[in-house]
């Protein structure tokens, strides 16, 4: 038997009244909402006088209302889907449901059109009132920007503009010039990868001085797409400083032990050469020759000692000045080293005299090395303050002998041969012999 139109309406209302499920009936041609249900008026937090005031379009979120008009305007087909869209409370929140419709004919009208809202989800976006509230107390600046870098949302306002004068500007006009490329890459980066970026950032503070801050940037991920990132500012610009101070000391430290260790060096260098020539000195000569003629003694290897002066040198000092006979100790110096392999010691011995320490050298190089630099010296000229003067060396040469047991009768016996080398007329080299 057929049930009349009566009975089924009046079934209907029992079921819509009654359902779990949130549901609005609205008229297609006005978007006027004709009927709500309990679910409906406790979900979106309206009496349901206020919900029949209103039209359709007015329950969803403002920003998808464009895009909805053309779906609720038409009668859809029956159990229509419009998706996943954003319902909009009495109290501003947002809250996100699966909408279904379907086509049914009330009292002989056909245009009239039943919305579900099925499966609700969490509130996923807040209110820029409610956001304000949750965050002005907070101790860092909050922003939430979109991919072209513009405000659209700032928890406190820099140097005393309002609000309007920041919503929607560059957000990087806050930002130190020099670091607005890095923001801009960060906040491209992190809408691309969908990952979280920190970095340190100068910026502009209350008062307009430059400040530090460490910047975190979050995607907020809807509907599987970043729509905007959450920038959160801490200002560390004490911490910076501090840093900065402990970095200075730091250098100004390591720059005096530096210093110290160039004073140390010169000082070291200045207690074992001879101010003059600039070759070791006599003390420095006696130390090193101590550890050379150990190891001479403990491996049994040749060691020798050549000590030699300029002939006639207080001639010179007379004939041509004192600072005239310094330069012809310079020069000599200068020519001997020249000849010198890299582990043999030249020090100045005292007034126009110089010894040489030659470690593991054979009697036939070292006589070839002594002659050479007494040949060399012979056949040159040095020019001192426009005088052209001419020297030459007398030199005794000492080997390491098996009686020989302290380094000071080694020398004493190279000092006995130059003796012979001046007795036998200068301008030569005397040898010492085995005692």
């Amino acid at each position: 038997m057929k049930k009349n139109n009566s009975q089924t309406n009046g079934a209907f209302h029992f079921v819509f009244s009654q359902s779990p499920i949130p549901m609005w009936i609205y008229d297609t041609e006005t978007l006027k909402i004709i009927k709500t249900n309990d679910a409906l008026i406790n979900l979106l937090g309206y009496e349901d006088s206020e919900l029949t005031s209103l039209t359709v379009e007015e329950l969803f979120d403002i920003k998808e209302t464009a895009l909805l008009l053309p779906d609720l305007k038409r009668i859809p087909d029956p159990n229509f889907s419009f998706g996943k869209k954003n319902l909009c409370r009495k109290n501003g929140a947002l809250i996100t449901a699966h909408l279904f419709s379907q086509v049914f004919d009330v009292d002989g009208k056909s245009s009239l059109v039943l919305l579900m809202a099925k499966h609700i989800e969490d509130v996923l976006l807040i209110s820029e009132a409610r956001l304000r509230t949750l965050t002005e107390n907070a101790p860092d600046l909050i922003a939430e920007i979109d991919r072209k870098g513009k405000v659209l949302f700032l928890n406190r306002v820099l140097l005393g503009m309002k609000m309007e004068d920041v919503i929607g500007h560059d957000f990087c006009e806050w930002v130190a010039e020099k670091d607005q490329p890095l923001l801009r890459q960060k906040l491209e980066t992190t809408f691309v990868t969908r990952k979280t970026q920190e970095y340190e950032v100068m910026g502009i503070g209350s008062f307009g001085e430059p400040r530090w801050y460490m910047t975190r940037l979050s995607p907020v991920i809807v509907e599987d797409e970043v729509s905007c990132v959450v920038l959160i500012a801490r200002d560390i610009t004490e911490r910076k400083k501090a840093e900065d101070d402990i970095l200075s000391t730091k250098e100004a430290v390591e720059n005096m032990n530096v210093a110290l260790q160039k004073a140390f060096e010169h000082e070291q260098i200045a207690s074992r050469t001879d101010n003059l020539t600039g070759v070791y000195n006599r003390r420095y000569f006696f130390e090193f020759i101590e550890y050379e003629f150990s190891i001479s003694k403990r491996y049994q290897l040749p060691l020798s000692v050549i000590l030699f002066d300029v002939d006639n040198f207080k001639n010179i000092n007379d004939t041509y000045g004192h600072l005239s006979g310094d330069e012809i100790l310079i020069a000599v110096a200068k020519n001997v080293n020249e000849e010198l392999r890299d582990s043999d010691v030249l020090a100045r011995y005292g007034g126009d005299e110089f010894i040489i320490l030659t470690p593991n050298n054979n009697a036939e190089s070292i006589r070839s090395l002594v002659e050479r630099i007494r040949g060399k010296l012979e056949t040159s000229t040095i020019n001192a303050y426009g005088q052209q003067i001419k020297v030459t060396i007398s030199a005794g040469v000492a080997d390491m002998q098996p009686d020989i047991d302290t380094p000071t009768k080694l020398v004493h016996r190279a000092d006995q041969a130059l003796y012979v080398a001046k007795q036998n007329g200068r301008n030569r080299v005397a040898y010492a012999s085995a005692s």
